[in-house]
């Protein structure tokens, strides 16, 4: 991370599973955002779930933190259905992880 930081960065993001996710910023304490408890039924597709939501959260123009939080929850409804399109989770899907 403080290579990333160090050339220009200025966040990296760490996702961690069922642990949830962690923001680095140059100078600054890291920001662990926990995941919520689902019942696991296949992973597959979860990065790619934290992935689209979190670029969709920032286009909406929502802070980073705010961002990740979406993205965490979106990766963990992911999980919640077998393979990867089947289970992608839709906006209403986050929301009632929340």
């Amino acid at each position: 991370m403080a290579y990333l930081l160090g050339s220009g960065a200025r966040a990296v993001i760490i996702t961690r599973g069922s642990r949830g996710a962690s923001v680095f910023r140059a100078g600054q304490a890291p920001l662990d955002v926990p995941a919520p408890r689902v019942e696991v039924v296949d992973t597959v597709g979860a990065g790619d779930a934290f992935n689209g939501a979190l670029a969709t959260a920032l286009a909406a123009g929502l802070a980073l933190e705010t961002a990740v939080a979406v993205a965490v929850q979106a990766g963990a409804a992911a999980c919640t259905g077998a393979g990867a399109r089947q289970a992608l989770p839709r906006a209403g899907d986050i929301a009632l992880l929340g």
